[in-house]
């Protein structure tokens, strides 16, 4: 029986890096907490935007979607201005670079590229600000990697101690270009971010593409997003897994794991107060309810609700 030498090769080049440049080894922590709030405080604490005083904990909603994406495979957070869980969903997504998503590539999907990389430049600067995490970021060449390896503005590069020779990617894309989404070939983890408010009507080919990127894999993903209207791939999403309705159920858009986060909350948890919340209604009027609400109906785009529709029956002498 012919050996296969080129295997037995890399084999054994694998092991000798696990013996000689192990994380303990090379500088990279090995011990990292799955618990969202533990490695919230491990990582580094974020700071409050008013009181710029650090922020010890996450809130009970951000640590119920992250917690979730250790339950559900894929999940749908709709939700009010200014909640916080763009960025925690981001630490989140560096969390899967280190630990589930070894030398596999994270897709971090918002509305247009000016906004992905706007995402990739928050999470750049927030591993290099961690005392602990901050060494897992490549940001130089090294011996066991090709030259353009390295963090680039729409690509982070994260060291994998399970194969050096096979770092994690995030990968930042627009939402608005299908095209941008096919071809990557080894996708774990897709992020999609405020994508409701992509400048395309048509969303489908976007969520075709970016459900065919886990077909390979098993993979996970995340859509945080505020409400636009009831249609397009974001309420059909909502509309089966949630309200139970056309439900497929060889579709994964009924399987997804449903959150709201109302303003309301958001304040509950200090991070905006009730007075900007009132001077906003105020200012939005009917819009108000899709802005910091939840509400698919109360958009520019719809003049109806469901209920608008619905008839009592009054029997068969009418």
């Amino acid at each position: 029986m012919q050996r296969n030498y080129q295997q037995e090769i890399n084999n054994l080049q694998k092991r000798a890096y696990q013996l000689y440049h192990n994380p303990a080894s090379s500088g990279l922590p090995a011990d990292i907490p799955l618990d969202p709030d533990e490695f919230y405080q491990d990582f580094g604490l974020l700071e409050h935007p008013l009181t710029k005083l650090p922020v010890n904990h996450l809130t009970a909603y951000q640590y119920a979607v992250w917690k979730d994406g250790q339950r559900h495979r894929y999940r749908e957070v709709i939700k009010s201005q200014k909640v916080g869980i763009i960025t925690s969903s981001l630490i989140e997504d560096f969390q899967k670079s280190i630990t589930t998503c070894k030398g596999k590539e994270i897709l971090v999907i918002a509305q247009d590229t000016d906004h992905a990389k706007d995402h990739l430049y928050t999470l750049r600067k927030l591993i290099i600000n961690s005392n602990k995490y901050s060494k897992f970021l490549i940001s130089k060449p090294t011996e066991l990697l090709l030259k353009d390896e390295v963090t680039k503005v729409m690509q982070l590069f994260i060291h994998n101690p399970d194969n050096p020779h096979k770092p994690t990617r995030i990968i930042g894309l627009g939402g608005s270009n299908p095209g941008s989404i096919w071809s990557w070939k080894e996708v774990a983890h897709i992020h999609m971010s405020d994508i409701a408010v992509s400048s395309r009507i048509d969303d489908a080919e976007v969520f075709g593409a970016a459900f065919s990127r886990l077909a390979n894999t098993n993979g996970t993903m995340l859509i945080e997003s505020p409400p636009r209207r009831p249609s397009g791939m974001i309420y059909k999403i909502y509309e089966m897994s949630k309200l139970k309705k056309d439900i497929d159920v060889n579709s994964a858009m009924s399987q997804f794991k449903i959150h709201e986060i109302p303003a309301l909350m958001v304040v509950e948890a200090g991070l905006i107060n009730q007075e900007f919340l009132d001077a906003e209604r105020e200012r939005l009027g009917p819009l108000y309810p899709m802005y910091y609400e939840c509400d698919f109906y109360n958009s520019s785009s719809t003049w109806y609700k469901p209920e608008y529709f619905q008839y009592e029956d009054y029997g068969e002498d009418m």
